[in-house]
């Protein structure tokens, strides 16, 4: 259904549900699947402001999730 005929209801249903899914997905380090369902929401609702900070969150996470990861692996050459 496309999202111009959602009630306002049902489009902040849906954010919310996908918000949910997205903590789930943070917390079990699914980042990718977490910035997918972040993309979905801005399907809805291109402004809202707390899929906005889950994003910049998750890509704070991603980035000291490859920094340690490199760190490891030049611990490991050395």
């Amino acid at each position: 259904m496309p999202t111009t005929t959602l009630s306002v209801e049902e489009r902040s249903a849906r954010v919310s549900s996908l918000l949910y899914q997205v903590d789930a997905d943070v917390r079990a380090k699914d980042f990718s699947a977490a910035l997918e369902k972040i993309r979905k929401v801005y399907d809805f609702d291109i402004k809202n402001m707390y899929a906005r900070a889950y994003e910049d969150s998750i890509v704070a996470m991603v980035i000291e999730t490859e920094r340690k990861k490199m760190l490891k692996e030049s611990d490991t050459e050395t």
